[in-house]
């Protein structure tokens, strides 16, 4: 491990009830860039591997391993030759970092408003993760303790066979179907509830005439101290990408959320 990153470690440990990372394997690290055709500077390859993806202590950088490709798409093919991005300023000016000279870990911001120009933005990588562990004294005094964070995501499922929903995860329904609500769009929103496991979650579908396939989904949460383990919701998001072409896992990240929210 990097000198800098046991460091960091060690900076973390007072707010450890309160900042959490986990970080990433060597194929969960190789997969992502398979995905975006690009190999991460070895510095950030390592930062991903002793932090991962959903940390909470560095603000900006992605926190969700699809926004890396999903995000990435939106930079010219010009400079995806040069960069890779890992974040962003809040706004529409992403991060960015050199993946031609291994030795430059300076940050850089695509900017919008400077017509797409790639700026430096004077300060490198590390001095970005010091200037945050900096702050936390501040920002942690405030914040959730990770007891209080969950994992959340959504099933997002189109198909015309809900009985091949019920064979690929195992997901029960416990009443009838209800009408909830026609939305003014004629949207025909319906309800009931499903055993999952040991958990019992709201099962909903949509219905609307210009759609090919009715929406079947329903939300899920995984207390983040629990993260790393077996995964229900890692196991389920396997068995449904191999089920349906056109499933979609929408993954809001950690929230500080209770057991009481939907």
């Amino acid at each position: 491990m990097d000198t800098l990153y046991i460091d960091i470690k060690r900076q973390l440990e007072p707010f450890k009830d309160k900042v959490f990372y986990h970080g990433l394997t060597e194929t969960e690290v190789i997969n992502i860039e398979q995905k975006i055709g690009k190999t991460f500077p070895i510095y950030f390859r390592e930062f991903l591997k002793v932090f991962g993806v959903r940390q909470d202590f560095v603000f900006g950088l992605l926190t969700r391993e699809i926004d890396f490709i999903e995000r990435t798409n939106y930079l010219p093919e010009e400079i995806k030759k040069s960069f890779i991005l890992i974040g962003d300023n809040g706004g529409e000016d992403f991060w960015l970092l050199n993946t031609v000279n291994q030795s430059d870990t300076n940050l850089y911001e695509w900017q919008h408003w400077l017509y797409g120009e790639v700026v430096k933005l004077g300060y490198d990588f590390e001095t970005l993760l010091k200037e945050n562990i900096s702050k936390l004294s501040d920002t942690e005094a405030n914040s959730a303790t990770n007891d209080k964070k969950s994992w959340c995501v959504q099933f997002s499922i189109p198909t015309d066979s809900e009985e091949k929903v019920y064979s690929t995860i195992p997901l029960t329904l416990i009443q009838d179907w209800e009408l909830k609500e026609i939305s003014s769009a004629q949207v025909h929103c319906y309800e009931t509830k499903a055993k999952l496991a040991d958990k019992v979650v709201k099962f909903k579908r949509q219905e609307y005439v210009g759609w090919s396939l009715p929406r079947y989904y329903f939300n899920l949460k995984e207390p983040v101290n629990e993260f790393g383990k077996q995964s229900l919701i890692k196991d389920l998001d396997g068995k449904l990408q191999k089920a349906f072409p056109k499933y979609k896992l929408i993954d809001y990240g950690i929230l500080p959320l209770t057991d009481d929210d939907e």
